[in-house]
């Protein structure tokens, strides 16, 4: 017995297995409630982008209809990142 109790412990690495893969993380981004809440402050700051000076070569209505176009129009994007650590998956609708 006395054999067994001089001799050193072994120390055991142990490596999860998550490090071995990359991190996957996947994202859903939907415009359209960011939209639906967005409203009525595109509706107070109306007037105030119609005051300024930059803004009157374009009708501020329209500016802003441009600006809701542009963001319905990514509708369906999808955005991949792949690094040795991590996987990132964004996808708009």
């Amino acid at each position: 017995m006395r054999a067994l109790v001089a001799t050193q412990p072994r120390s055991l690495a142990v490596v999860p297995a998550w490090r071995d893969r990359p991190v996957s993380v996947s994202l859903w981004l939907p415009l359209t409630p960011l939209l639906i809440l967005l409203a009525p402050l595109v509706l107070i700051l109306t007037p105030f982008v119609a005051c300024s000076r930059r803004a009157r070569a374009v009708g501020s209505l329209r500016m802003l209809g441009a600006i809701g176009a542009i963001l319905t129009s990514l509708s369906g994007t999808r955005i991949e990142v792949d690094t040795p650590r991590a996987r990132v998956r964004l996808r708009i609708f």
